[in-house]
């Protein structure tokens, strides 16, 4: 497994526990690129797909001194109002413990 103090890392690393666990999942880009290029909107977040179940479950990726943003913070919350699956993780063992519970939250 990658390095998993870097967001890349810890992305790698979420991306195989879930695959792992039957979730289909891969790397979002959100923003604009370069040339005015048009990603994700603003806030989706870094890792998206589906559980096993078909729900849609998305995974912001935070490290050291990392904090969610505004936008961040507004596409989590409707996603929560659709019933969606959308959570904030820090470490692999963020990711670890949400599985053990059953799932990624949903509120």
């Amino acid at each position: 497994m990658k390095q998993l103090s870097t967001t890349s890392g810890l992305t790698a690393g979420v991306i195989e526990i879930l695959t792992l666990h039957g979730y289909t999942v891969w790397r979002n880009n959100a923003g604009k690129a370069r040339n005015n290029i048009r990603l994700s909107p603003p806030g989706t977040p870094d890792i998206i797909g589906y559980a096993p179940d078909g729900r849609f479950v998305g995974i912001e990726i935070k490290v050291g001194r990392d904090k969610p943003n505004p936008d961040q913070l507004e596409w989590r919350e409707k996603a929560h109002a659709s019933n969606c699956r959308v959570c904030f993780v820090r470490s692999i063992d963020d990711i670890e413990s949400m599985l053990k519970t059953g799932a990624i939250p949903c509120s």
